[in-house]
Order: C-alpha cells, then structure tokens, then sequence
C-alpha cells in the first residue's frame, strides 16, 4: 500500500475524502481476478470505496481506495476508526492464500459544537401583545434537555408558551417557539421599558459524557414593552 499513514477524514461534507493505493505484488497466474474485501470498521464516522477491491487485467492491479468521513450531528471529539481488509479470494492459489493486508488507520475531524441557538435575542411588545423567539440545539444531545425560562420583570413581559423546553435525541434540531406577552404595568404613563427573559443554562443531567449539554449556556432575550399614557380626563 502506498500513501495509508497519517489520514484524515472531515465531517465537513464539502472535503475531500482521503486516499490510498492498493497494489498486489505481483500480477496473478493468468492474469485471473482477486478480489480483496475492504470495509470501515465504523461507518458512522467514515465510508470507504470501492468495495470490494477487484483487481483485473481488465481495471487494472492497482487499486485507489477513497475513505469519506460521516458527519454523526454530536460533538465527539476527533474519532479514530480503521479500513479493513478480508481474505483475498482469486482462482491463483497463491493469492487465495495470501493473507489480508494490515488495516489502514483513520481519523475523523469532529465540526460539531455543542451551543444553542435563540433567535432572535431580543423582541419588542405593548401591553396584550406578544413577540416570538425560537430555541434549538446546535448537536444532537446524548440524553434529554431541558431549558427554563423566566421573566425578570414579570410586570412587564411574562412568558406565555411553555415557561421549559424539552429537547431530545430525536427532536433536538427542530426548532421551539416561545411567546412573550407584554404586561400592563399599570404606571399610568408612556414608557419603553426595557426586561429579559432569563433563560437558565441548559439541563442534562443523563448525559455523563465529556461532551454535554448539562450546564451549557443559553443567551438570554432582551426585551422591550412599550406603554402608553391614558388619555388626559377633561
């Protein structure tokens, strides 16, 4: 094999896979076919092609073998995996009998980044209405999370959806919406009053793994509610 040390895959679909080159040692009795079986020992972070390996007078004794990363949609860190090799099959004997080559070893480049993604991070009401901003994770979880949210001047603004949100290993980029109304704060006079809704940091306490959502930050949300002067009585 030439070109099979050091390889790296990217979650990153735009890159380009990694390569190597297979070659038998000598061109087979008759020139019959061997096949060489090949796989990934873990196709969740790479696939490997073409399988099975042919080599032929026809395609040629020389095989290149493309290896593309899988993007598994969690932050895991840098994964090692192998390509693998099966017995040689071919009607020469001595490959028949040869054994299979060394496995190849890889490494995937995580991209992910656990993080959540409020949008927008600020919203605006008057007394009766209501502003919108949604919540999802940027990964996928390794156990339920669950987020709180609170108003910090509940005279103002309050939260009227769902004041905690649920994300799991099947929802968890489907985005949730969270309503705001604004509050009358019966001050009998026009003001822009400026209050968040407090959201705490991200709760998960079943996912024991180094990359966890438990204790990840969630941005809070600025608002504003705007009130205005009854009229003036006669």
């Amino acid at each position: 094999m030439t070109g099979a040390s050091g390889l790296h895959t990217s979650e990153n679909p735009a890159a380009s896979p990694a390569t190597f080159t297979v070659s038998l040692a000598t061109q087979p009795v008759g020139s019959v076919p061997v096949t060489l079986p090949i796989s990934s020992s873990n196709t969740k972070e790479g696939t490997v092609s073409p399988s099975p390996l042919v080599f032929s007078a026809a395609n040629g004794f020389s095989q290149l073998v493309s290896v593309a990363g899988v993007d598994d949609l969690k932050q895991d860190g840098n994964q090692t995996y192998t390509i693998q090799f099966g017995t040689p099959t071919s009607a020469d004997s001595g490959y028949a009998k040869a054994p299979p080559p060394p496995p190849v070893t890889m490494v995937n480049d995580d991209n992910d980044m656990i993080g959540v993604l409020v949008t927008p991070q600020s919203c605006a009401t008057t007394p009766g209405t209501t502003a919108m901003f949604s919540v999802v994770l940027n990964t996928q979880p390794g156990a339920d999370v669950t987020i709180s949210l609170s108003s910090d001047t509940p005279s103002e603004g309050i939260v009227t959806s769902s004041a905690s949100l649920v994300f799991t290993m099947d929802n968890w980029n489907v985005a949730q919406f969270v309503t705001v109304t604004g509050q009358d704060d019966m001050t009998m006079m026009s003001a822009v009053t400026q209050y968040k809704i407090i959201t705490t940091n991200a709760s998960s306490p079943g996912d024991t793994s180094m990359y966890t959502y438990d204790g990840a930050n969630v941005p809070d949300v600025t608002c504003t509610n705007t009130t205005t002067a009854p009229p003036a009585t006669p």
